[in-house]
């Protein structure tokens, strides 16, 4: 990160100075242990895009975990390298690139297949906004790539607009930990 800091000071990519924190690599381990038991409890049968990889931790601790959950991983070509110290660290492989889902023309690069659901942990292009155009934009670029989203985030990163939107087009919901949750939203509506 201190090599790179002029890549790191881009506004989309500035959030992630947080991984530079040893207790953010010890926390994000722990909470995606949580996450992958909760999937693997719900049916392992699954199969899961990735995207927004980041370090790779979802990856990594379902290696350690068995590869219980199959998961293809997608990296923004905007970010790839910031996470890539981490990802070789823990030796996680980026299945697809992508470019910006915000704007028009989105694509998951060679990416053929349709996913059960797609993993939107953390992801700012949907909380980052009180907009429920921007939302609907987002989730009508991912749906080609999935039959369901997984939006998984801290209920503190949601307005009461936010959360209000997100729940009327919800078809399930379960918590995960603290005020953690994680939202499924079937993304036909949005085709």
């Amino acid at each position: 990160v201190m090599g790179n800091k002029s890549l790191f000071m881009e506004p989309d990519n500035f959030s992630t100075v947080q991984y530079m924190n040893e207790k953010s690599q010890i926390n994000l381990l722990k909470f995606k242990e949580v996450f992958l038991r909760k999937l693997y409890k719900l049916n392992r049968n699954n199969v899961y895009l990735n995207i927004g990889t980041g370090g790779g931790h979802l990856e990594y601790v379902n290696r350690l975990m068995g590869d219980k959950i199959h998961i293809t991983t997608v990296e923004w070509e905007k970010q790839y390298e910031c996470f890539s110290k981490i990802r070789e660290t823990l030796e996680i492989k980026v299945d697809y690139l992508c470019n910006n889902v915000l704007e028009k023309g989105f694509e998951i690069n060679e990416c053929k297949t349709r996913y059960d659901f797609m993993i939107l942990e953390r992801f700012f292009p949907i909380y980052g906004t009180m907009d429920k155009e921007r939302i609907e934009f987002v989730l009508r670029q991912l749906a080609p790539y999935a039959n369901k989203a997984l939006i998984v985030d801290s209920e503190s990163n949601w307005s009461k607009k936010q959360r209000e939107y997100l729940d009327s087009i919800v078809n399930s919901r379960f918590h995960l930990a603290d005020d953690w949750k994680c939202r499924s939203i079937r993304l036909d509506q949005f085709r």
